[in-house]
């Protein structure tokens, strides 16, 4: 009775309309804003190697490798994750009411032809994303995963597939026709991946996997290129959506009977649309120019551990080859002496040093001086090669980070995320000391006495 004396039945029917469509336009403006905001969250992080990847967002590419590939159900190829549905198709004679052009109810019958799913299923694994620098473990938990179709065939009841990789039973009204596919990240097909990267719990080293606070976690066989252009076009998709939904929301109300004119109704709901779109896209510029700073920043830190990673790892590794090398020269100084004993002495005495000669060359079989060597050397190219890594991800971020500054509009909002142009890295201005390696009179004194042995 409340209700039916605050509206009329006739403008029940109105609201109702109007309300749904209020809704409908807000969550198609959502649709596309958050398509923007991906879009944008690609644009915005710049591609890093393997060798150099931080903790935190990343965004890798490469190809997909692993030990134990798993074997995809349909087409049985090597792979790293696979999907597969079975569909079956169905003939069915249905019922139906409808409302003649005179306004009556009347009922008819018909043959409808559809298909449903019967079975379906996927399947992931641990990999790892190769790149030339190196390896990354990926863990796809709760990743948004985009394969490659590996496999589609219709077949009959009297085909081996049927049955072979289908259920035993079907649906009501079936025709004795399947469809199966399945998709897949074969083994070695270059992926995109764009995720959140932590330190591994095994061993030292990062891998990428799900993380609640991550933005997105995406793992692609689409090139980066292809998911920005998809992101856009469900942008604007979803926009002209809206668009056509506020035209239209009106025309429903007026055919139910309201008094308000249709323009009047139409601008509203345009006006409705495009107010609620424009404060979510603005909200969405400043939060994705805020994230823009703060990896920025992040990015400059990378640099300086890296750089403080060489300043204190270094040096240590130059005293333990030093201590060995000494300790290297020393015994071979003592071997030398032992066997020009050795030469000099008859009899007994030769015998006497030779169980002490025999000893040493047990106790030391394999001198690693020059395995030590090159362990330095390598680790000293490593640490050059991350800490390059480092400089060019920090310039290619910044970059990024000067083009919003000077792009319209985003540079309208710049100020308001305190979002500033940057200075690209130059080594004069925060770059540490080098680490001095100065192995070169240790490595004299070795020569020197390794020659010893040959002129005695």
């Amino acid at each position: 009775m409340l209700m039916s004396s605050m509206f009329d039945s006739n403008e029940i029917v109105p609201i109702a309309i109007g309300v749904g469509g209020v809704l409908l336009l807000i969550l198609f403006a959502e649709f596309s804003v958050r398509a923007r905001r991906k879009q944008r969250l690609i644009d915005d992080i710049p591609t890093c190697k393997t060798a150099g990847v931080f903790i935190g967002l990343v965004e890798v590419k490469g190809t997909a490798e692993s030990e134990s590939p798993l074997t995809s159900y349909l087409d049985e190829s090597a792979c790293v994750h696979y999907s597969y549905s079975v569909l079956e198709q169905w003939r069915r004679l249905v019922t139906e009411t409808y409302t003649d052009s005179k306004g009556r109810t009347q009922t008819r019958t018909r043959w409808q032809t559809g298909w449903d799913t019967v079975d379906h299923g996927s399947k992931s694994i641990e990999f790892y994303l190769q790149d030339d620098t190196g390896l990354i473990l990926i863990q796809p938990k709760g990743a948004e995963i985009d394969a490659v179709q590996v496999f589609s065939q219709t077949c009959g009841i009297s085909d081996s597939l049927y049955y072979g990789k289908g259920p035993s039973n079907g649906v009501y009204g079936s025709t004795g026709r399947r469809r199966f596919v399945e998709d897949a990240i074969p083994l070695h097909r270059n992926i995109y991946v764009l995720g959140a990267s932590r330190l591994r719990q095994d061993v030292v080293a990062p891998e990428i996997a799900e993380d609640s606070q991550a933005p997105m976690f995406l793992i692609s066989v689409k090139t980066e290129q292809q998911k920005v252009s998809g992101y856009k076009f469900r942008f604007w998709g979803w926009f002209i959506a809206g668009l056509v939904v506020s035209a239209g929301v009106p025309l429903g109300i007026s055919a139910a009977n309201s008094q308000d004119p249709p323009w009047l109704l139409g601008l509203l709901g345009g006006a409705i649309f495009f107010a609620y779109w424009s404060l979510r896209w603005v909200v969405m510029v400043y939060n994705s120019l805020l994230a823009l700073k703060n990896r920025v920043e992040q990015a400059w830190k990378n640099v300086d551990v890296q750089l403080k990673r060489r300043h204190d790892l270094i040096p240590r590794l130059v005293d333990v080859v030093q201590g060995y090398q000494q300790h290297e020269a020393e015994l071979q100084e003592h071997l030398v002496m032992l066997r020009n004993e050795a030469k000099v002495a008859i009899g007994e005495a030769a015998t006497a040093c030779t169980p002490t000669v025999r000893a040493l060359k047990e106790a030391y079989p394999d001198l690693e001086a020059n395995t030590l060597f090159q362990n330095l050397q390598e680790k000293l190219t490593r640490t050059e090669e991350k800490i390059a890594l480092a400089r060019g991800y920090y310039n290619d971020i910044v970059e990024e980070n000067n083009e919003r500054v000077e792009r319209i509009p985003d540079r309208f909002f710049c100020s308001m995320a305190r979002l500033n142009r940057r200075k690209y890295y130059e080594a004069q201005n925060f770059e540490r000391a080098p680490v001095k390696v100065n192995l070169v009179n240790l490595e004299e004194s070795s020569e020197e006495t390794a020659s010893t042995p040959s002129d005695a």
